[in-house]
């Protein structure tokens, strides 16, 4: 997952991007270091580049679960 979140091809983005996050958001809940170690990757590679990328992730309510994992 985390090589697919990190292709730079914007033309397929927002279909790699709606299939993705689903997935990640509920990997984020899982209590196993190396799995949320690798979705964070993941989202993070998802926000890389432009500001429309960014809403994206923004959008899709991620940032929350990120908020609670640091806590």
């Amino acid at each position: 997952m985390i090589l697919l979140c990190n292709w730079k091809q914007l033309e397929s983005y927002s279909q790699l991007v709606k299939a993705a996050l689903p997935v990640l958001q509920q990997l984020n809940y899982l209590n196993d270091e190396v799995v949320l170690t690798d979705a964070c990757w993941a989202l993070s590679y998802l926000a890389d580049g432009p500001n429309d990328k960014i809403q994206v992730v923004i959008e899709a309510g991620v940032c929350q679960q990120l908020v609670e994992l640091l806590l």
